[in-house]
């Protein structure tokens, strides 16, 4: 089971500004929630020529590892 995201962002930018504006909202996200936090991105096509969509999911780092090692604790079980 993931655990629920703490922040979700979707922001559609420039293609020649997707990876300062994944930077930037990666930085803020771990000065606002901490240093204990995965955070995952995307880009992808936007519709708009010349522009993409960039995602930033930010989850806590614990409840990652915690689930992971739940999920490899039921599998030794089996």
């Amino acid at each position: 089971m993931a655990s629920k995201p703490l922040l979700q962002a979707r922001v559609t930018t420039s293609t020649e500004h997707a990876e300062a504006s994944l930077d930037t909202l990666t930085h803020l996200a771990r000065r606002l929630l901490g240093d204990d936090v995965t955070c995952r991105t995307q880009t992808r096509h936007a519709d708009r020529a010349g522009y993409v969509r960039v995602y930033l999911t930010v989850t806590r780092e614990e409840e990652r590892l915690c689930h992971e090692s739940q999920g490899s604790a039921r599998t030794a079980d089996t």
